[in-house]
């Protein structure tokens, strides 16, 4: 899921990046979410990597409430 659509060459990119990571062949299907200010979110099995915009303001907000 990302703020607008992937270009071929980013989701190819991405897709490089989860067969490294997972060390296994993976299919992506993509959707667009406009709420989201910028980024992507990556759903697989029960995991998710949020490297989305709002998803790292909220991780500051986090450590900066905890100093």
């Amino acid at each position: 899921m990302s703020a607008f659509k992937l270009e071929k060459k980013e989701m190819e990119f991405i897709r490089n990046l989860l067969e490294s990571e997972l060390d296994k062949k993976i299919e992506l299907e993509h959707s667009v979410d406009e709420s989201l200010l910028g980024g992507v979110i990556v759903k697989y099995d029960s995991n998710l990597i949020d490297c989305s915009v709002q998803g790292m303001l909220d991780r500051i907000q986090k450590i900066a409430a905890r100093l």
